[in-house]
C-alpha cells in the first residue's frame, strides 16, 4: 500500500512536466510562424529583385 502512492506522484509529476513543456511551446508557436514567414520573405527577395 505505501508504494501505491509513490507510483501516483510519478505519474503526477510527468504529467505536469509534460503541460509545462506544451505550455511552453503554445508560446513558442507564434515566434516559429513569424520566422518562418520573415525566412519565406528573405527566400522571395532574390526573385522580387530580377
Amino acid at each position: 500500500p505505501n508504494s501505491i502512492p509513490f507510483t501516483t506522484t510519478m505519474i503526477d509529476g510527468q504529467q505536469n512536466i509534460r503541460q509545462q513543456y506544451h505550455r511552453l511551446e503554445n508560446a513558442d508557436l507564434p515566434k516559429k510562424l513569424f520566422i518562418d514567414r520573415q525566412i519565406k520573405k528573405v527566400k522571395s527577395l532574390p526573385g522580387l529583385i530580377k
